[in-house]
């Protein structure tokens, strides 16, 4: 189990917009989510969904999203 980042962005209706992103922790995709969610000017929301992806980033509250080595 994973957590993928979300955003909601008006154009798009009320679905969840992803990336390719996917954290090993709900707090990791929020973090990731919302730093994202502080830069842009058009989404309205943020948060975090279950994924059963494979884990692909981790959150570094000082450099951020970091990918992880061989995902």
């Amino acid at each position: 189990m994973s957590w993928k980042p979300y955003w909601i962005i008006p154009s798009e209706g009320a679905k969840h917009c992803t990336n390719g992103q996917a954290f090993a922790t709900e707090d990791e995709a929020l973090a990731s989510a919302y730093a994202r969610f502080c830069n842009w000017t058009v989404p309205t929301g943020y948060g975090a969904d279950e994924s059963d992806k494979p884990v692909t980033y981790v959150w570094d509250p000082l450099r951020g999203d970091m990918p992880l080595k061989g995902a």
